[in-house]
């Protein structure tokens, strides 16, 4: 399971046994939306930074942050346009 929270992390969960596995940390504010890649690679999250971020899902470290929002990201989900992830 994926969470995003009001303390500027997403984190990942077992499902089972209830345990964090992994925490995704850089956003300078809440994370709002979240979203794994449809192949389980990578995880989006938006939040009220005015940033969507992309992470790589096994090592925790951001891909790249997205800028240039006016305010808070709300939503954030994949597409699958060629050439992007």
């Amino acid at each position: 399971m994926l969470t995003g929270s009001w303390d500027n992390t997403a984190r990942l969960w077992d499902g089972e046994t209830g345990k964090e596995v992994r925490r995704f940390e850089g956003h300078a504010g809440p994370i709002h939306s979240v979203a794994f890649s449809p192949d389980g690679r990578y995880v989006l999250t938006g939040g009220y930074d005015k940033t969507a971020r992309l992470w790589d899902a096994e090592t925790n470290k951001e891909v790249k942050k997205f800028e240039g929002h006016a305010d808070s990201v709300e939503s954030a989900v994949f597409s699958r346009i060629v050439g992007m992830c």
